[in-house]
């Protein structure tokens, strides 16, 4: 028997209902929902979903309201009451943000971009309940739920299928892949292939790696070591031992999270043994910005740490700090032609295109970025945050596969992209620029709970 049970999406198209109609298309979702489940589904009634989605709506468009009041103190609470209620309040801020009240719009403007950049750091949410469910189907929904590209096998690894039991309640994106992997003998890596980047399940032992969930970010310890080094001196005919502890792991992210550059060395943030003992990281130079190239989702790093005592089996905590930069809320930038040395804009950021040639099938633009506003620090990521796609005359559309950075002056930046159509007799008509509206650099704190230590001596 296969059931699977997601959050039900009526809810959201009976707001338009007056009192009684709802009631009445609730009653119809419970009736429906009943008729059709299986004695593994647990379903949630509808009822008490439009019930809480009313009061809430209520109390958000009292909020809205109140961002424009004449009293100041007013003002002030529904907006910190409008952020507490989070995505809650969303749709009628982003309504907000549009409105005629120079005051309300510009609060509401405010308390969108807040709750946009805190959604960006937060792991994909995923309401699903699942019993002997097939583990693509969990695959489909997981891409549903998160907009995450995944997928089930590849023509690289194979796909093992089997069966996958969810208890009710949400979890994060990398929780649910985490148990499918552990459930079907399947792990899970990025995507191979010349398509677009994203993850694929294939066949694999997933491993029983510590593991720490960071927001978008999945932390794995896959290995751990110890070394004693002993320096005998002649002269004096001393010994002198040192000891050191290295944690060698894995730390992946979401696919629909944009992570352009990161501190190259991890920071032991506070870890406690099983012996009461605390350990610190070990101290290093330090380090400028790494930058993200062809649009990576997994890394490979290391930590030292000052070693526990040896008699200690085992970390109860350890958490790690590690310093990154991130983008979202993609814009779209589209020309009106293939025009060169013509400048489009849209918001702060300019495009001009400098040159095209075309060679066969293949397309060479260069062109110069400009962003006017919040210049980053480093200022090569000018360079990596933005994607771009060329639009034959036939409409259709071709990613940039391949892109050279010619240099960075002030806040603009030179790059040549590489576009191949497959159609050599294809004209070049329009070139799109994705480019992000909003940039935050974080702190993302990793938490470890019960990590093996290797021991100095077998038992």
């Amino acid at each position: 028997m296969e059931s699977l049970a997601g959050r039900a999406a009526p809810a959201q198209d009976l707001r338009s209902m007056d009192a009684r109609t709802k009631t009445a298309a609730a009653l119809l979702f419970t009736t429906l929902a009943l008729a059709n489940a299986t004695p593994s589904v647990l379903a949630q009634d509808p009822l008490r979903d439009v019930s809480a989605e009313q009061a809430t709506d209520v109390r958000v468009a009292r909020l809205v309201r109140n961002l424009g009041s004449p009293s100041f103190n007013a003002r002030s609470a529904a907006d910190r009451e409008l952020s507490d209620l989070g995505t809650a309040a969303r749709k009628q801020i982003e309504i907000a943000s549009r409105s005629s009240d120079p005051e309300v719009r510009m609060r509401a403007s405010r308390l969108l971009r807040r709750l946009k950049v805190a959604a960006m750091w937060h792991g994909s949410s995923v309401d699903l309940q699942a019993t002997d469910v097939t583990a693509e189907q969990i695959v489909e929904q997981l891409r549903k739920q998160t907009g995450n590209r995944i997928a089930a096998g590849d023509q690289y690894g194979a796909f093992r299928p089997g069966k996958v039991s969810l208890a009710a309640g949400e979890q994060t994106f990398w929780q649910v892949v985490d148990q499918v992997c552990h459930q079907t003998e399947n792990r899970f890596r990025p995507n191979y292939g010349s398509g677009p980047a994203g993850w694929v399940l294939v066949a694999g032992e997933s491993g029983n790696y510590p593991v720490a969930y960071a927001g978008p970010v999945r932390a794995r310890i896959t290995s751990a070591r110890r070394l004693f080094v002993e320096e005998f001196n002649y002269r004096d005919g001393k010994s002198d031992v040192s000891h050191t502890l290295q944690m060698n792991m894995r730390l992946s992210w979401e696919d629909r999270f944009r992570l352009v550059a990161y501190r190259s060395q991890l920071e032991v943030a506070r870890g406690l043994d099983d012996q009461g003992g605390e350990t610190t990281g070990v101290a290093v130079a330090e380090d400028d910005w790494s930058l993200f190239e062809g649009g990576r989702h997994q890394l490979k790093m290391a930590v030292r740490l000052r070693p526990p005592q040896v008699s200690a089996k085992q970390l109860q905590t350890l958490t790690l700090r590690w310093p990154v930069i991130a983008v979202g809320d993609m814009a779209t930038l589209e020309t009106e032609n293939m025009a060169e040395e013509k400048s489009f804009q849209q918001g702060d950021a300019s495009l001009v295109i400098e040159q095209t040639r075309q060679r066969g099938s293949q397309w060479e633009v260069t062109v110069s970025v400009t962003r006017d506003l919040a210049v980053p620090e480093p200022r090569e990521i000018l360079f990596l945050e933005n994607e771009f796609e060329l639009v034959d005359d036939e409409g259709e559309s071709h990613r940039a596969h391949n892109t050279t950075k010619l240099g960075i002056t002030g806040s603009t930046a030179r790059l040549k992209l590489i576009f191949a159509t497959n159609s050599p007799g294809r004209k070049a008509s329009q070139l799109r620029m994705h480019f992000p509206q909003i940039r935050d650099e974080r702190d993302l704190m990793i938490p470890f709970r019960d990590v093996p230590l290797p021991r100095a001596e077998p038992e």
